[in-house]
């Protein structure tokens, strides 16, 4: 235990730590100076929509998850029924203090219920298992992003168009970041780069934006 306690705390001082730099790098934008990056990382997961019933595959380590079917009951352990005994952390964005908060299986509980507007990182003690979902589909359904770090629930049932599409159009961005499970590490979007790991966000992915506000919008087609 004390192992996976050591890799919670590394793991959230590493990414405070690379979000402080990227905002100082934010900060050095603003002067007029030009930075241009290159990433090449890609990562894959399996997540599937079946009617109004969602099934993820989870990687042993660090997943970053969204949800798009709404349950009845929001506590971490009824939505996390499916992979019970198997996850031993899930953290929390706190946009308002832009730290996390930690729930752990070993005891510390800063919450104790998930919220359906956001994304979560769910820390895996096994591989290949899956996350089991049942519920009502989303309606209609508009996220105020505030100024910093947010992690909004990407609760569309088909990956995003083009990050800069419609979706993000009514929303100030600098940086999204998804996570590797793969590599276990951040890729991060930036504006500025020459080129991106990525350019979408897929089903069942949680992610990161560094906004200066704005709405996103979910308008069911179907």
């Amino acid at each position: 235990m004390k192992k996976r306690v050591l890799f919670l705390v590394v793991f959230i001082v590493s990414f405070l730590f690379f979000i402080i730099i990227l905002s100082y790098m934010t900060d050095y934008i603003k002067t007029g100076y030009t930075i241009t990056g290159k990433a090449s990382s890609t990562a894959t997961i399996s997540f599937f929509v079946l009617g109004d019933m969602q099934q993820r595959n989870m990687v042993q380590g660090w997943n970053f998850v969204s949800f798009n079917v709404k349950s009845t009951n929001y506590s971490v352990e009824s939505v996390l029924s499916s992979i019970d005994g198997y996850y031993d952390y899930v953290l929390e964005w706190d946009s308002d203090r832009q730290e996390f908060k930690t729930w752990s299986r070993f005891g510390s509980k800063d919450f104790t219920e998930l919220n359906e507007n956001k994304s979560y990182f769910i820390f895996m003690n096994d591989n290949n298992k899956q996350i089991l979902l049942n519920g009502e589909r989303f309606g209609n359904l508009t996220l105020i992003l505030k100024d910093g770090w947010e992690t909004p629930n990407y609760i569309y049932e088909y990956d995003s168009e083009n990050i800069t599409g419609n979706y993000f159009k009514n929303v100030t961005f600098d940086y999204i970041q998804k996570w590797n499970e793969t590599n276990q590490e951040f890729m991060v979007y930036s504006k500025l780069a020459e080129q991106q790991p990525f350019n979408k966000i897929y089903v069942g992915e949680g992610y990161f934006i560094l906004t200066r506000g704005g709405n996103l919008v979910y308008i069911r087609t179907q």
